[in-house]
């Protein structure tokens, strides 16, 4: 129904604006026969909303790019760390082979040394047994002290 009964706006151009309500509430005016205009706070409120959930995206977007790359670093710094360990593990277990070397070589040289003083006390044995000269002490003979001279 027009603004004003028993006109045909077919035959007859209305240029009577009307007021009216978008579906939200939100009043425009149009000229009589002309189709109601889109909403421009409607349209205003739309590219807002989706600006917002752009930038909500965007913002997201970055934090999870940023998160990837702590993720990234942290993974790079574990990898390190392990690197690391192997590495001592290995420094370690060389280091107490070498140890082992070494404390078997001391052994080694004392028995050898051990060896050669009882081969020594052997000889000077033999050689005790074999020489008579009274200035040669005997086995269980103490030899006299020289005199004391004034």
């Amino acid at each position: 129904a027009c603004h004003g009964p028993g006109i045909a706006h077919d035959t007859v151009p209305c240029e009577e604006v009307v007021s009216g309500q978008c579906q939200r509430g939100h009043a425009y005016t149009v000229r009589c026969g002309k189709p109601a205009p889109s909403c421009q706070t409607c349209r205003s409120m739309k590219e807002a909303e989706r600006r917002e959930r752009a930038a909500k995206l965007k913002e997201a977007a970055e934090r999870m790019g940023e998160e990837a790359r702590a993720a990234d670093e942290l993974r790079k710094a574990q990898e390190a760390k392990r690197r690391e360990q192997e590495n001592l593990e290995r420094e370690t277990r060389k280091l107490s082979s070498l140890l082992q070397a070494e404390q078997a070589q001391q052994e080694a040289h004392r028995l050898s040394q051990d060896a050669i003083a009882r081969r020594q006390e052997a000889i000077q044995a033999q050689a005790r047994l074999l020489d008579p000269s009274p200035a040669a002490p005997r086995a269980g003979v103490v030899a006299a002290a020289p005199p004391a001279s004034a």
